[in-house]
């Protein structure tokens, strides 16, 4: 396989630790491999979730899917427990150095998570008011299987981070796919015995318990040679993880709350419970272009922590070169959404749900921020309120504008102001990484080379207008699209100098699965 396109072109990622102990730095080929397998497990991950997605969203009566709604609705909310904790893992353990201080994090956290989903879950279920705004079932069945879904979601939650931390990122991919089959296959056998709803949740519940354990099993006997040679853990205090949890956490909990905040708008705008569940399906993100910079953030993440206290300049062009590379693949998608939304609607919800894709076009505005993982580089930089101001300005934008524009636009109105919300507060962000790294905004981000994507992205398209106007069925004309624009884009790219040679080469890695082959990165 030729030079890695996520390679670190200064040379920083070959250098040791800054303790004597602990993992190495990964090679720029390491992160290349595990940025690709985490996206491409979590690829796997989301078609099987689509999948079923799909299966429920057609076998189950309206009804039901509008509770089944609901209920994946509330475990988003319930993530609020996290308090980031998870991710806490890997910076705080950065800095010691340890994969032994990683693991100690992680166990502790993982306990302590799991009491918290408990007390959360069942708060959820029994208490009258919270029960009828937030689960409204009032079936003690179904109330009940929130318990051990909450649980183990929230306890398996530290899982990636503690792997991430000790520089196992493709293990980590790994293990967070496997985690998905139990839940998985109990909906598939739900279905197929014709169990109702109750089967359905309680599938689910179940299997997320069974994945909560399974993971931390498959953790264990990942890093048994990593821990083997390690001295003590480097002690870490609660007070010093929550340094860096917290900002994460309350970040976390405002952007969840602002990207839900035009769902209960759109509940109060909207009559009926069919809308509410035809919205739910177009009021949101596609998932890919975040996964894509979360995976390259977050292996580079401990690297980001180091330079950060020691040369600015290298962590400058480090995070330069995984944005135009990211950029490569997150502004192609979000161009192809764009035009194609309504067949990818019909093909996956049938044509009662093509309704639907104006409010996903929308939403999908917000794509091209998505070329990094903008809070992590804050954290890096010793700023932990920057993400937490910058998720609360959002969501008074979106909470100003969502109901009068929604009153004005239909469900439409609600999407937009999220979008306007979005990219408002993005200014501000932006100009306090600038200030932190002390250059010009010409200089912030790689500006030329995000430019030169786009116009090779739109013309790429043009293969892909044919297809739309075939007499075949919505999901028949989609895969035609997709297998049109994939070469249409690398044949442009390679043409106009947009694709290196070593993109190029890693192109043609990903075809032969050589991320897969065992390297010194895990």
């Amino acid at each position: 396989m030729g030079a890695s396109p996520l390679a670190v072109e200064d040379g920083s990622e070959t250098r040791g630790p800054p303790h004597a102990h602990g993992p190495k730095r990964l090679s720029g080929i390491d992160v290349a491999r595990g940025a690709t397998a985490m996206v491409s497990t979590r690829v796997v991950g989301a078609l099987l979730a689509l999948g079923l997605e799909v299966l429920l969203v057609r076998w189950l009566a309206p009804g039901d899917w509008d509770a089944m709604a609901r209920f994946l609705t509330l475990g988003a909310l319930l993530a609020i427990a996290q308090l980031g904790l998870p991710e806490s893992i890997v910076f705080a353990s950065a800095r010691t150095g340890s994969a032994r201080t990683a693991v100690r994090l992680g166990v502790r956290t993982s306990v302590v998570l799991a009491v918290a989903g408990v007390a959360l879950s069942a708060a959820v279920a029994f208490v009258p008011v919270l029960r009828r705004n937030l689960l409204g079932v009032d079936d003690v069945v179904l109330r009940l299987a929130l318990l051990p879904y909450a649980t183990a979601e929230l306890g398996q939650s530290v899982v990636p981070s503690v792997l991430l931390a000790c520089r196992r990122p493709r293990t980590a991919a790994l293990v967070s796919l496997l985690v998905r089959v139990p839940p998985a296959m109990g909906v598939l056998a739900a279905l197929v015995l014709g169990g109702g709803l109750p089967a359905v949740l309680w599938a689910v519940s179940l299997g997320a318990f069974v994945s909560f354990v399974l993971g931390w099993a498959l953790t264990a006997a990942s890093l048994r040679a990593v821990l083997a040679g390690e001295p003590a853990s480097v002690r870490v205090g609660w007070r010093d993880q929550l340094a860096f949890a917290l900002p994460i956490g309350l970040s976390r909990l405002v952007g969840i709350v602002n990207a839900r905040v035009d769902n209960y708008v759109v509940m109060l705008v909207l009559a009926g419970q069919a809308a509410y569940g035809t919205y739910y399906l177009g009021a949101t993100e596609l998932a890919l272009p975040g996964w894509i910079a979360t995976a390259v953030t977050s292996i580079l993440a401990p690297d980001f922590v180091a330079l950060a206290g020691t040369d600015r300049t290298a962590l400058l062009r480090s995070w330069h070169r995984s944005i135009e590379k990211t950029a490569l693949v997150v502004l192609p998608i979000f161009l192809f959404v764009e035009l194609h939304a309504p067949t990818l609607f019909e093909a996956m919800y049938g044509p009662e749900h093509v309704g639907a894709a104006e409010q996903y076009r929308v939403w999908q505005l917000l794509l091209p921020w998505r070329v990094t993982v903008w809070g992590s580089i804050a954290l890096a930089l010793g700023l932990p309120r920057v993400p937490l101001v910058t998720v609360l300005l959002a969501l008074l934008i979106n909470g100003v504008l969502s109901y009068p524009l929604a009153l004005a636009w239909g469900a439409t109105g609600a999407s937009v102001a999220s979008v306007v919300g979005g990219y408002v507060a993005s200014v501000y962000i932006l100009a306090r990484l600038r200030r932190a790294l002390g250059v010009a905004w010409e200089q912030l981000l790689p500006w030329r080379g995000l430019g030169r994507i786009v116009p090779v992205a739109a013309a790429a398209l043009l293969p892909t207008l044919l297809p739309l106007a075939l007499p075949l069925p919505a999901p028949a004309r989609l895969s035609i699209c997709i297998l049109a624009y994939i070469p249409s884009f690398l044949a442009l790219g390679a043409r106009t100098g947009l694709l290196g040679a070593e993109d190029r080469a890693f192109v043609r890695g990903l075809w032969r699965l050589e991320f897969l082959r065992p390297s010194s990165g895990d």
